[in-house]
């Protein structure tokens, strides 16, 4: 049996668990749905977060650590916004995905590729994934103008599993992490590094990720006195220490892994906050069909995060007007001419003195966090009493 090296460190301890199940029958992908927000210092969780997409028309991608972002000054819409990303740049490739992905999956390119398409397609191996960097980038620098270690620890790590093209089992571990460096003016930026293994089997594998340690310790076959004391209750578990017991993981049909992944899950849930028990996603992938998944009916959180840099000085010609949809996180901004809108942006831990602000009656994203002194807002009457209905430290 073949599986990732369980020293490798990855930091996701806010919750979620993924779960990876496969033989040459099928593969299971399998994630709960828990998300976790923080309410006057209380957690608060909801099963309302998307965690498992289908990548073409056999591979399955689940995702934990950064589907789900809490902190008390941030609202569901920015923490929501991962999966709108992946779920977005997934639909983006369309029908041609698994083309784009050939050389990464298959890890070559096909025979009647030129060398130009071989190599415009090895620079990336899933653009899927590396797309949303820029906007992952900004997220964690809007939680490091709060904390920075708390930034630092919003990993995201992706099992990516299907089969390839010659039947053999392949499971990915794609991972985005926040690193903190010094950007063009001097201030404080993160950006994002990104890391890649992968393990490919003719025979039962397994992979997890999120809160995942009594799901190995099962999938190992090493039990501990909890999962012995509440085995009665799980009897796909009980089958599969049977199956493991016989060497006959291999045999494991499709409904015997489904029920599997789904008791690992809810076994998880009873024992830990931060993973929740209902509902759970579920994908299953088999040789020469079409990959199926579980129907939600989560509602879909509209893209507002756009890429793009921060920590600028700004100079006060800057030309600000019109300028909707960006973000000035950890930013200066003094004596300013043009007027800043200050809806339909993002505002976090910068430093407005003297400054203009405008107001046309969109969404305000302003954190508490900013520094603010002697500044204005001008706007219509018609919109007087819809901002002064919003709280903000101006």
């Amino acid at each position: 049996m073949k599986i990732f090296n369980e020293n490798t460190n990855y930091s996701i301890d806010t919750g979620t668990l993924n779960i990876v199940l496969a033989n040459q029958n099928c593969i299971i992908v399998a994630s709960d749905s828990q998300r976790t927000t923080i309410e006057n210092g209380t957690s608060r969780y909801s099963d309302d977060c998307k965690k498992l997409f289908l990548i073409g028309k056999q591979r399955a991608l689940s995702i934990a650590g950064f589907s789900g972002i809490n902190y008390p000054d941030l609202t569901d819409k920015i923490s929501m916004q991962i999966p709108t990303l992946i779920e977005d740049s997934i639909n983006s490739a369309g029908e041609h995905i698994d083309f784009y992905d050939w050389r990464g999956w298959e890890e070559m390119p096909p025979a009647e590729w030129n060398e130009e398409a071989s190599n415009l397609y090895s620079a990336s191996p899933y653009l899927w994934w590396t797309s949303i960097i820029g906007s992952l980038s900004l997220i964690a620098d809007i939680l490091g103008s709060y904390d920075d270690e708390k930034a630092k620890k919003f990993e995201i790590v992706g099992l990516h599993a299907g089969y390839k093209s010659n039947g053999q089992i392949k499971i990915e571990r794609l991972s985005l992490r926040p690193f903190e460096a010094i950007g063009q003016c001097n201030r404080k930026q993160f950006y994002m590094s990104q890391s890649l293994e992968f393990i490919i089997s003719q025979s039962f594998t397994y992979a997890t990720s999120g809160k995942d340690y009594l799901s190995k310790l099962v999938l190992s076959n090493s039990i501990n006195e909890y999962i012995e004391e509440n085995l009665d209750s799980f009897p796909s578990i009980k089958n599969y220490l049977n199956h493991f017991s016989n060497s006959t993981l291999d045999n494991m049909l499709e409904t015997e892994m489904r029920e599997l992944s789904i008791e690992l899950i809810q076994l998880t849930s009873n024992y830990t906050d931060g993973v929740g028990s209902n509902p759970i996603q579920v994908a299953v992938i088999k040789k020469n069909e079409v990959s199926s998944i579980t129907k939600d009916t989560f509602l879909k959180t509209p893209s507002i995060i756009a890429a793009g840099l921060s920590g600028w000085v700004y100079t006060k010609d800057h030309p600000f007007d019109g300028c909707r949809g960006g973000n000035f996180v950890n930013c200066v901004i003094e004596n300013n001419i043009n007027p800043v809108p200050i809806d339909g942006n993002f505002f976090y831990g910068g430093e407005f003195t003297n400054v203009v602000f405008d107001y046309s009656g969109g969404e305000i994203f302003f954190g508490k966090n900013n520094k603010v002194i002697n500044s204005t807002i001008l706007t219509s009457e018609d919109n007087i009493s819809l901002l002064n209905s919003i709280t903000s430290p101006l």
